[in-house]
């Protein structure tokens, strides 16, 4: 039976620069395998001539500019570099990190608490099965030679 945790509201959430790099937002644990969904990457904001480096700094004005989703279109703010929500995904019988492609970079903005954890669950899933097929291949392959 999975046991899913949802940490941080997402309902309302218009982008990942509302949390600071770290924050961890929700955590799905289905027997073998775990995801995680944190906020990652470094944040460099110029806004009325000040440098923020950390979403909880910002000045309260910012926060609504973020929160209002307008980040991108006021021209007082300049982005030089933002965060991100990342998924995770634990083979917990290796206790590994699986490697999930390219983009484990997932969009959650709005998204309420089922729909995050269906989310997590197909992902979860995802990993299960091709790493499922990978085995019975190579299996295939070692009874062949």
């Amino acid at each position: 039976m999975a046991d899913f945790q949802l940490h941080e509201n997402m309902e309302n959430v218009k982008d990942s620069m509302q949390f600071d790099s770290g924050t961890l937002i929700a955590e799905y644990h289905d027997n073998d395998f775990s995801a995680e969904i944190e906020v990652l990457g470094e944040v460099r904001i110029i806004f009325e001539n000040e440098v923020y480096k950390t979403p909880s700094d910002f000045p309260q004005e910012l926060q609504k500019i973020i929160a209002e989703g307008n980040l991108y279109n006021d021209e007082r703010v300049e982005v030089g570099e933002n965060n991100w929500f990342e998924i995770t995904i634990i083979d917990n019988n290796k206790n590994m990190t699986v490697d999930i492609g390219d983009d484990p970079v997932v969009n959650i903005e709005g998204m309420n608490a089922e729909q995050i954890e269906t989310l997590c669950a197909e992902m979860v899933n995802e990993i299960r099965e091709n790493l499922k097929e990978l085995n019975q291949a190579k299996q295939a392959e070692f009874n062949n030679d």
